[in-house]
């Protein structure tokens, strides 16, 4: 067997042993706490693998790998090889597998997952959880911040799919197999953290995991300043509004209400707020992608023009990638918060 460049043997091809998940949120920190464990010299972490469980159903069933591999081709990142020799537990174990090989063969691997990752245990029935969570009244404003939301009513639908998605998935982990991670206390004492992280995963702390930003110049060093931002960036009226969606799994969570007074909104503001929040949203897309990007995008799913919104799918997914290589030169700031580590082109 032929090694690489570390001297270390490319790992087999069977089946990924107790792999690691980064579950919760975007927008929590995830992409921080993902460089820091892709840094470590055991561990190989790959970004969003969230397309390994967007098509199984809820209770196990796998997609038909035909149609799952035409549908793949539509998503933006994948950058993996394809074996169509494999079937579908295999095939996503091998996206792994790629991942470990790209590393150069580090023993423990991972990626992370933000939706629907209760339906991990499936494909991974030995898998371990690192479970990030951050207050998401920073979380509702940082997704308005990337227009992910159309309002901060809207925003904390992401934060309580994620966490009712561990709630759904915690019950059947055996003790010792999820640690729970918050950003609050990462950015404020990232080494303690990430010393019990590495305790939990069983490998010894390498300062290595703080040198990302030698390879990711737009992240920098964790700032404990970046945490709980909304107390001094959003009106107590705005908290109101995250609060009034978030309230009782958020201080479920550990993060206690503000005090401020609360808001109320009937079933009609409900209504009234979410449709002006999908009306913003749009506006933000037809300004990113373009109205007739846009248009075609929606007749071609909605009227099941499958060409049609394939064609509009990765018109799209270019458009983002450009801003994403942006954000990886360096030349856009991957959050408000962030300022650009290199000036602008031209």
């Amino acid at each position: 067997m032929t090694k690489d460049n570390t001297g270390k043997a490319p790992p087999p091809h069977g089946p990924v042993r107790a792999p690691l998940f980064l579950v919760g949120s975007e927008r929590s920190g995830s992409t921080l706490l993902r460089l820091m464990l892709d840094h470590h010299p055991e561990i190989a972490f790959a970004p969003e693998i969230d397309f390994i469980v967007t098509r199984v159903s809820d209770t196990g069933r796998l997609p038909a790998l035909p149609g799952y591999v035409d549908w793949l081709a539509t998503v933006r990142g994948v950058d993996y090889t394809v074996d169509p020799s494999l079937d579908y537990r295999g095939l996503v174990n091998d996206f792994l597998r790629q991942k470990q090989r790209a590393g150069g063969g580090k023993e423990h691997v991972g990626a992370t997952v933000h939706r629907r990752f209760e339906r991990l245990r499936f494909l991974w029935p030995d898998a371990r959880y690192i479970h990030l969570l951050r207050d998401p009244r920073d979380v509702a404003r940082s997704v308005v911040q990337k227009g992910w939301a159309g309002s901060l009513y809207q925003a904390p639908e992401l934060w309580l799919a994620a966490e009712r998605s561990w709630d759904a998935l915690a019950p059947h982990l055996e003790p010792g197999r999820a640690i729970e991670v918050r950003y609050e206390e990462l950015v404020a004492g990232p080494g303690r953290e990430l010393a019990r992280i590495c305790a939990f995963v069983g490998v010894d702390y390498s300062d290595a995991m703080l040198e990302y930003p030698e390879d990711a110049r737009q992240y920098p060093p964790p700032d404990p300043s970046l945490a709980l931002q909304w107390r001094t960036r959003l009106t107590p009226r705005e908290v109101a509004t995250v609060e009034s969606r978030a309230g009782p799994l958020m201080a479920a969570r550990g993060y206690p209400p503000s005090g401020h007074p609360p808001a109320r909104i009937g079933r009609l503001g409900h209504h009234a707020l979410l449709m002006e929040a999908r009306v913003r949203r749009l506006r933000t897309r037809v300004g990113q992608y373009g109205p007739r990007l846009v248009t075609q995008d929606v007749l071609g799913r909605r009227l099941a023009l499958r060409r049609l919104a394939r064609a509009a799918q990765h018109r799209m997914n270019a458009i983002d990638q450009r801003l994403i290589d942006e954000e990886d030169a360096g030349r856009r700031a991957p959050s408000a918060n962030i300022a650009p580590a290199l000036p602008p082109e031209g």
